[in-house]
């Protein structure tokens, strides 16, 4: 079940979407170490920062996973 979410089981998730979200997940991490490990910024700053940066790799996370999901009608109150 490689590149499938939990809600589409039928679909996977393209390549591309899962190669994105390591990309920024990369880049967000690089930068929330740099970032940390730098004097010049203040603490307050820094923590600041991270939190936007994990929160920006929360979001593209979302939306890669989103993208393999086929969106079906309520069968519901059908007959």
């Amino acid at each position: 079940m490689a590149n499938k979410t939990v809600i589409s089981i039928e679909k996977p998730t393209p390549k591309w979407a899962t190669w994105v979200f390591r990309i920024v997940f990369l880049l967000t991490t690089a930068a929330t170490f740099i970032i940390g490990s730098d004097p010049g910024i203040p603490a307050e700053i820094a923590v600041r920062i991270g939190v936007y940066l994990k929160a920006a790799d929360l979001v593209v996370w979302s939306l890669s996973r989103m993208v393999g999901i086929q969106e079906e009608k309520p069968k519901w109150g059908q007959k």
